[in-house]
């Protein structure tokens, strides 16, 4: 791993971990993400390769089970 890919995994679980702090369902959450990773015409999804949009959802299921 790149110390930038290190740095983004840090900062997606910190953010994750500050979420479930704040009360907010983390499975839901993921759930969600994972919706808008898969969803190839959602506004906020910059990646049109699949493969890599499913190497998204697991990378997020990764960090969830680290918080």
């Amino acid at each position: 791993m790149t110390d930038k890919e290190i740095a983004l995994e840090q900062a997606l679980i910190a953010i994750l971990a500050a979420a479930k702090s704040s009360n907010v369902d983390i499975d839901e959450l993921v759930k969600n993400a994972r919706s808008i990773v898969l969803d190839s015409s959602h506004s906020s999804n910059i990646v049109d390769d699949k493969s890599i949009r499913v190497a998204s959802c697991e990378e997020l299921d990764s960090a969830a089970s680290k918080v």
